[in-house]
């Protein structure tokens, strides 16, 4: 099924409202997912998703997440990525500065639809971010004004993770 630009841009445009999850564990990660209340017949198509690397505190993915109606995947319509465990590297793009570039662990960036290379994945295209973001709380402010989140006041802290010896 072919990404669904049009529906991404409208949903991404109109002003959200978390509906809180709870934080949980997901293949070793701790994670947190949250729908959204908008008059908006379609949002329910969006999804919020916090993940925290396993035993980090400060490893952490902000996903906005678009489903396809009819079927169980879902595209990554935006996501920030904050001091990343692993490398990236930016698949080639035509006259643009960030084609080929690598982003190594702990270099913070994000993904947007808008840079898609193809209508088949969304958001394999990474850009650097200009601002310094030195956590959780901070990070949660940008992800939420670049999405047009309202902030929720009440999103519960992630729950603290032990590191291994």
């Amino acid at each position: 099924m072919i990404f669904d630009d049009g529906l991404a841009q409208e949903l991404f445009a109109i002003r959200k409202t978390v509906a809180i999850g709870a934080w949980g564990e997901d293949n070793g990660a701790r994670s947190i997912t949250c729908g959204f209340d908008a008059l908006h017949a379609k949002i329910n198509l969006l999804t919020m998703c916090v993940r925290i690397s396993s035993g980090s505190q400060d490893k952490i993915s902000y996903l906005l997440l678009l489903g396809r109606p009819g079927f169980k995947q879902k595209d990554r319509i935006y996501a920030l990525d904050l001091n990343p465990t692993a490398p990236h590297s930016n698949p080639l793009k035509r006259d643009d500065p960030d084609s080929g570039r690598m982003f190594r662990p702990g270099k913070s960036h994000e993904h947007g639809f808008w840079d898609r290379i193809d209508d088949r994945q969304p958001s394999k295209f990474a850009r650097p971010i200009s601002v310094h973001l030195p956590g959780y709380q901070a990070a949660l402010d940008y992800f939420c004004d670049k999405i047009n989140i309202e902030r929720p006041p009440d999103l519960p802290l992630p729950p603290e993770q032990g590191m291994l010896l």
